[in-house]
């Protein structure tokens, strides 16, 4: 600002709190660096229906999931939890369902949820069972 001489100080205050705001920036990233996501809490369940237990057979893994979870995050929790590296991961959102109670005739909905297909290489399995 150039009103009655005030840009000199206004230019050496600029200076000044820019090289602690730097350090405050470096500072943050560190700590995002140091801390790590739960994993364990990424995956909720596996899917166990007839169908999942049919892509078993061809290496495709089943798993119920928070619904804030991401590829990224699905394949590092498969990796960390069973100690096998996913190939692909598909996610898809299952919408929620209606229903009706037959004796009682009310209806209500079933909540929807997420779930991913974890696609292994041929050879590698995972036990799901434990």
């Amino acid at each position: 600002m150039a009103l009655f001489g005030t840009k000199q100080k206004d230019d050496a205050q600029a200076k000044t709190p820019a090289a602690p705001a730097a350090t405050k920036k470096g500072a943050k990233a560190e700590k995002n660096l140091s801390l790590e996501k739960d994993l364990s809490r990424v995956l909720i369940r596996p899917r166990i229906t007839e169908k999942a237990t049919l892509g078993i057979d061809a290496g495709k893994y089943t798993f119920e999931i928070d619904p804030r979870a991401t590829k990224y995050d699905v394949k590092a929790a498969v990796k960390a939890i069973y100690n096998v590296t996913p190939e692909k991961v598909t996610i898809v959102r299952m919408s929620p369902q209606d229903y009706t109670a037959r004796m009682r005739r009310r209806q209500g909905q079933r909540s929807g949820y997420k779930k991913a297909i974890v696609h292994l290489k041929k050879g590698q399995s995972m036990d799901i069972m434990k």
